[in-house]
């Protein structure tokens, strides 16, 4: 049986969570020779037993979608892997080349693709829903040609079941951390973990590190140069200490110094569907009080395990409202950290999503 099996990606980081230390690792402990074809023009590297493949990086977006895209097919055929797996949406059409190369196909739906058009920037405003429309056509007839579909979350699972059997929902549940730091050990600190845009409340963690004493720590990428400015420029950038991007296991170090985890989301359209956001299972499992936008789906988490406080609006004043309130009230802090701790080592952890990523990849190798 040929056990390789290639993973690829134009657009996401090559350390990516769900990609490499997830799935990628889950493969090649499991027996399988595993290739994660990039293009960051980083070079060629091994990590863990996975062979990271760079094709070089892009020019320009245009680039990256009409030269790129082949690199990563041409490569992936040249590597004469079984199973292809592939993580976005612009590999769609070299997805279905590979299709009629007899390969299994295997395309995961990280996020509800036609939705989060209207959330991309760079757009015209009167583009967007024709763009979106498109995009949700080619992707449904496409659904049905691959070996498999993968969602990870509810709302592209219940999209996607009508145009195809073949599908699974592996949630992005964090990783398995045995042993955190001791609350006691802790500075009383708050941290932002994951992409630093408008609509993830960065602004108003800044309005908020100026209306309370706790510390707040922010690691991850600005998602434009123009919102790097405006918060650079913002007075509470001063009181911020920021990290930059880092890979999983650093960044989890500096999250596990803190007791407190933000996520204070915009209830777009994008999010006030039951879309998970991975950072509440990621602060969880490692100790931290969640505050987070009171959405349904999550706020049903929150008051199930008693692991946060939700705010109903974003604004710097509930955050820091919030952040204040655990800070004076330590025990309560503790408590919740605890009961979160254990719900995600129960329930919400990548351990049991692996299983299911596993069946789909044996399946597939014996076919």
């Amino acid at each position: 049986m040929n056990k390789k099996v290639c993973h690829i990606s134009s657009v996401h980081y090559r350390y990516e969570n769900r990609i490499l230390l997830k799935e990628c690792l889950s493969l090649s402990r499991a027996g399988y020779d595993v290739f994660y074809i990039v293009a960051d023009g980083k070079g060629d590297e091994v990590y863990n037993g996975v062979k990271i493949i760079d094709v070089g990086n892009s020019q320009s977006r245009l680039h990256r979608i009409l030269s790129t895209s082949k690199k990563l097919k041409n490569k992936t055929l040249e590597l004469e892997c079984k199973i292809v797996h592939f993580h976005d949406p612009e590999l769609i059409f070299p997805g279905l080349k590979l299709m009629r190369k007899n390969l299994k196909v295997i395309y995961d739906i990280h996020e509800d693709v036609p939705l989060q058009i209207f959330h991309k920037h760079y757009l015209p405003g009167p583009s967007k829903k024709i763009i979106s429309n498109i995009v949700k056509y080619v992707e449904d007839r496409a659904k049905k040609k691959f070996s498999y579909n993968i969602a990870a979350n509810p709302v592209t699972y219940d999209k996607t079941k009508p145009i195809t059997n073949n599908l699974e929902i592996i949630y992005n549940y964090p990783l398995l951390v045995p042993e955190i730091k001791d609350w006691e050990e802790r500075e009383d600190s708050a941290v932002y973990l994951g992409k630093l845009m408008q609509v993830r409340g960065l602004i108003e963690m800044l309005d908020a590190a100026l209306l309370t004493d706790v510390k707040i720590h922010i690691i991850g990428e600005f998602e434009s140069q123009e919102l790097e400015q405006k918060a650079l420029s913002h007075p509470g950038w001063g009181k911020i200490i920021y990290h930059g991007q880092l890979p999983w296991v650093e960044a989890a170090k500096i999250v596990q110094q803190a007791k407190y985890g933000l996520a204070p989301i915009y209830l777009t359209e994008f999010y006030r569907e039951a879309m998970y956001p991975s950072k509440l299972f990621e602060y969880m499992m490692l100790g931290l009080v969640v505050i987070i936008t009171q959405q349904e789906q999550w706020k049903q988490i929150i008051d199930r395990h008693h692991t946060g406080l939700t705010i109903n609006e974003v604004t710097g004043e509930n955050i820091a409202q919030a952040l204040n309130y655990l800070a004076q009230n330590p025990a309560i802090a503790q408590k919740m950290s605890q009961a979160g701790r254990q719900a995600a080592l129960q329930y919400y952890n990548w351990g049991i999503e692996e299983k299911k990523l596993l069946n789909i990849y044996n399946q597939l190798a014996k076919n």
